[in-house]
């Protein structure tokens, strides 16, 4: 449509050609008068310049606008992708838990027919087993879902899910210049649809003011007047007494100086999100190390320490369940933090208006 407009706008006035006849007598004696004449308006004050450098503007604005749409796409399509990495880390979460409780329960399975467990702690185990199983099927669920949710983002017109993902959550740390980040997100389709649109606010008052100065027109043709033959001439000038276009003048004024309050209000907004999304990563990436460093690798040696000590018989079950759970929440929050690290990333990059942050 903007492609349109700007065809327009470069276009002249169409010239007019008339023919007319006068004195049609009612008697024969009479003559005849008739006139062939072409007339063209020619527009004064630049008008057909300012016209297209706002339709120029105008076009600048959509492409602008078509490119944010498309960020926003990539960036639903990675944020879905992160999505289900996480779906599958959780699955596979599930999965080693299962197999976990399913190996006590083999144990205790042997200990209580040889005499050395209750049956009760084997009806725990079991009962734990049981809960592992559900968990497992609602992660193969949220798994499933996540990958329709995925295709759906992509646009795919086939709902298939049986693919599998290539690649993993892992911490992939990144290298920032906050600077050159700033500079790449006043570059961003947001940032450059807003100057468009200032600039076309100024085409536009341009024009509006162009349009107080009146056009000329100009005729030119024939005349026949019985057996005479002349030429016509005339040249048409309204006078601006009344209507100078000051209303339409004032209007586009206004519009300009609107487009330059949004202009600012663009750059401060495409600033603060850069500065939020920044923050956020760096939030983000404290926490994977702190869980890296601390909290997942404790976790993972008292799971050892207990499932050790139980089949030495020096701790009771109750311990080993505790630990298993303790394991269990260490990982599926350090896995949430890795998501939360890879979409803090995404953040950054759809902040910056960058495809990928340097590994």
């Amino acid at each position: 449509m903007a492609q349109g407009d700007a065809v327009t706008a470069r276009l002249y006035p169409n010239p007019t050609v008339t023919f007319s006849g006068e004195n049609f007598p009612a008697q024969r004696d009479r003559d005849l008068e008739w006139f062939a004449f072409l007339s063209q308006t020619i527009e004064t004050g630049r008008k057909r310049q300012w016209r297209m450098e706002a339709a120029t503007w105008a076009l600048h604005m959509a492409e602008a606008t078509a490119q944010e749409i498309e960020r926003r796409v990539i960036a639903e399509v990675k944020l879905a992708y992160e999505r289900a990495l996480l779906g599958r880390a959780r699955l596979e979460l599930a999965r080693e838990n299962l197999e976990t409780f399913r190996q006590i329960v083999r144990y205790n399975e042997v200990r209580v027919a040889e005499g050395y467990t209750a049956e009760g702690d084997l009806i725990k185990v079991r009962l734990e087993a049981q809960r592992a199983e559900f968990a497992l099927q609602q992660a193969r669920l949220d798994y499933e879902r996540a990958k329709i949710e995925l295709l759906r983002a992509m646009g795919a017109s086939s709902f298939d899910h049986t693919f599998e993902l290539q690649g993993d959550l892992e911490f992939e740390p990144v290298s920032i210049d906050l600077r050159e980040l700033e500079r790449a997100a006043l570059e961003r389709p947001e940032a450059m649809r807003a100057r468009a649109e200032l600039e076309r606010a100024r085409a536009l008052w341009e024009l509006e003011r162009a349009r107080a100065k009146p056009d000329i027109s100009i005729s030119f043709g024939y005349k026949r007047n019985g057996p005479e033959n002349t030429l016509y001439g005339a040249v048409s000038l309204p006078l601006p007494l009344f209507n100078r276009n000051q209303g339409q003048i004032e209007r586009a004024e206004a519009e300009r100086e609107w487009a330059e309050a949004q202009w600012r209000l663009t750059r401060g907004e495409i600033l603060a999100e850069l500065a939020a999304a920044y923050r956020a990563l760096e939030i983000a990436t404290e926490q994977v190390q702190t869980l890296r460093r601390e909290f997942l690798h404790r976790a993972e040696e008292a799971r050892a320490v207990a499932l050790a000590a139980y089949r030495e018989g020096a701790a009771d079950l109750l311990v080993l369940l505790e630990a298993q759970h303790a394991q269990v929440s260490a990982r599926e929050l350090y896995a949430q933090a890795l998501f939360e690290y890879r979409r803090a990333i995404h953040e950054v990059e759809r902040a910056a208006g960058v495809e990928h942050l340097p590994r």
